[in-house]
């Protein structure tokens, strides 16, 4: 299993979410460069030649054939039936134990009353679909907890199943939606795109990069992030800059991260009240995520599109060129081993 943070996928796709639409439309011939786009249980590819896209069974899916499973030039129909196939797969199946405390303190907390209702009615069945989950947890919900949000503890319990193997991504994603009242196939696009897995200040950047590590006691996002190009034909480099700053609300320590690719890469920080080395372990374990971050930009914009959305000042959005994105993404594959800076 290849590592891969729930909490931090749901957070990119309220940034930089792609519609599955645009994705099957950006599929290149696969006749000429075997390009192929992978979701859920399905590998499509499309046929320039004939104007055809094509679904298959993903090998080992438990269809040996070559034949594809549904045929259209329109994207839309694509995405429909892929939609459509989601009801043909097999129950997704919880573990009622860690669906019900991930953080695997609730029963050294809770009251008599709350064990002894968990036990009988909840862990009693070791594993169970999702769907049955759901009516027995909301019961549970309501009797102890009225009003409660699990969400949380959900992408909590749900990551843990990932990281065990129990569940792939796509279904701990499906879980989710399922657990939170959403439409499966509508989740990604509308729940995710009104913020709801996102507190307002932290909007913009990974849930998890919020942690405690740094010894705040409510660390918070109190600016908005921002990332700037800068091009060779406008700075004589290029650079890719992120920003974000983490302040506790209830204290005064606060921490100030840049982070650019380009042709002079770096990780640089200002922190104030903070313990300097806690600083530096927070960054170091934030470096998969500064990668997976950029990654992401770099592979779903293309030159135009980083000049347009990205570029400082104006003038020179149309000016980013392939060596200038050949920087970003060497700079990319340099920001795990660089040393970290202060200002």
């Amino acid at each position: 299993m290849d590592n891969f943070d729930l909490r931090k996928y749901l957070a990119e796709g309220k940034l930089l979410k792609e519609d599955l639409i645009d994705k099957i439309k950006k599929l290149k011939d696969y006749n000429k460069t075997e390009d192929s786009l992978k979701y859920k249980k399905y590998d499509i590819t499309y046929d320039k030649d004939e104007n055809l896209y094509s679904v298959f069974l993903k090998k080992g899916s438990g269809d040996s054939s070559d034949m594809p499973e549904f045929e259209s030039s329109s994207p839309e129909k694509v995405k429909k039936y892929l939609a459509e196939g989601r009801l043909l797969k097999e129950e997704i199946m919880v573990d009622t134990t860690v669906m019900v405390d991930p953080n695997n303190t609730l029963m050294s907390n809770a009251s008599d009353e709350e064990i002894d209702y968990i036990k009988a009615n909840i862990t009693s069945v070791p594993k169970m679909p999702v769907e049955d989950f759901i009516d027995i947890y909301d019961e549970y919900l309501d009797r102890f907890y009225d009003e409660a949000d699990p969400l949380d503890l959900q992408i909590k319990a749900l990551q843990i199943h990932i990281d065990k193997g129990a569940l792939t991504r796509e279904e701990a994603i499906e879980a989710l939606a399922m657990l939170q009242g959403q439409d499966v196939e509508e989740f990604e696009d509308e729940f995710l795109a009104e913020g709801k897995l996102l507190k307002e200040e932290s909007a913009g950047v990974f849930i998890g990069w919020a942690d405690d590590m740094l010894g705040m006691e409510e660390p918070t996002f109190p600016k908005g992030t921002e990332l700037k190009l800068r091009s060779k034909a406008d700075a004589g480099k290029t650079s890719l800059t992120y920003y974000f700053q983490l302040a506790d609300k209830k204290g005064d320590g606060n921490l100030q991260m840049y982070i650019t690719v380009g042709d002079e890469p770096s990780i640089k920080y200002r922190a104030n009240n903070l313990d300097d080395n806690k600083v530096k372990a927070y960054i170091d374990k934030r470096k998969d995520d500064f990668v997976s971050y950029f990654d992401f930009v770099a592979q779903n914009n293309s030159k135009e599109e980083m000049g347009k959305k990205y570029h400082v000042g104006s003038g020179y959005e149309d000016k980013v060129t392939d060596e200038d994105v050949a920087s970003i993404k060497d700079g990319i594959k340099k920001l795990k081993s660089l040393k970290i800076e202060t200002f």
